[in-house]
């Protein structure tokens, strides 16, 4: 029914895909060996600190002015 379970393309690096893998696999299974798909999700939560300390600066600025 689902295959491998990895998408083709590019999928595999949307946000979504690592995440979901690594609950998966912590789900489902007795070992981990989701190593990758945990740093796609790692990835993405940096990207996504890294955007918020971007803006949060930009708009303190703009408050202190």
């Amino acid at each position: 029914m689902f295959g491998t379970g990895t998408p083709k393309g590019a999928a595999q690096y949307f946000p979504d895909y690592g995440a979901a893998r690594v609950v998966v696999e912590g789900g489902f299974s007795s070992s981990f060996h989701a190593w990758s798909e945990l740093a796609i999700a790692l990835g993405w939560l940096a990207v996504l600190v890294g955007a918020v300390a971007v803006v949060l600066r930009r708009l303190l600025r703009q408050a202190s002015n």
